[in-house]
């Protein structure tokens, strides 16, 4: 189910958390209020309270970076840690 926002001139637009997986299968990352990177198995990898809100994320082809997109045209870059 989507959820439902205004947008400019009253009109609503869905809204869709951002997600990305990594190259290899073994990470996701996930953004709205909260950027948050986990292993498929389900265990976080790191946390980001993003103060900014997170509508996009995308990993680097080699997937050592982790981009996210916020509202108000924030862009931050992470490195993402080593995982087993």
């Amino acid at each position: 189910r989507a959820l439902l926002m205004p947008a400019p001139g009253g009109r609503t637009r869905p809204r869709a958390p951002g997600a990305a997986f990594s190259a290899d299968l073994r990470l996701v990352a996930l953004g709205d209020s909260t950027l948050r990177l986990a292993r498929l198995d389900g265990a976080l990898v790191a946390v980001d309270q993003a103060a900014y809100g997170v509508g996009a994320v995308a990993f680097s082809p080699d997937g050592q970076h982790l981009a996210a997109g916020g509202h108000g045209n924030v862009l931050r870059v992470y490195r993402v840690p080593a995982t087993r």
